[in-house]
């Protein structure tokens, strides 16, 4: 990657990418267009059953990623929801098909690795959020 990743889609309830003059809904400044990550870090509803959540584990063979992830609504009495999300990555370089370089007996892409952990507490329309980038490009 090139630049820093702001967003973590892991957690995230939907993903739009929007192009045209609906962008000026977001402001002036998006008119080349955008991506919108919409998630549920301040809950928006009362959980069914008084809490929801969501687990999820990944592994990538392209860069060896390990990635872990939790995410807990918990209704506090009938009007008020708390949200904890939180996700760990541990990641190395890109392993590439073939080599990069004629010649070059590495296929890792260099400075592709990323490790970082994040932190989201959501509460009545308040978000604290935290990235603890340790290494890497990606996060």
């Amino acid at each position: 990657p090139d630049h820093a990743v702001t967003v973590d889609p892991v957690l995230a309830k939907q993903v739009e990418v929007i192009r045209g003059p609906s962008t000026l809904l977001f402001g002036a400044g998006t008119v080349g267009g955008l991506v919108n990550v919409i998630d549920n870090k301040i809950p928006t509803q009362m959980p069914e059953n008084g809490y929801e959540g969501q687990v999820g584990l990944r592994y990538n063979t392209g860069s060896d990623e390990k990635l872990a992830s939790v995410g807990v609504t918990v209704g506090l009495g009938s009007q008020v929801a708390l949200r904890v999300e939180g996700l760990t990555r541990d990641a190395n370089n890109y392993i590439a098909p073939n080599y990069i370089h004629e010649g070059e007996k590495e296929r890792r892409v260099d400075n592709t690795f990323a490790q970082g952990d994040s932190v989201n507490v959501g509460f009545v329309n308040i978000n604290i959020s935290t990235k603890v980038p340790s290494r890497g490009f990606s996060e």
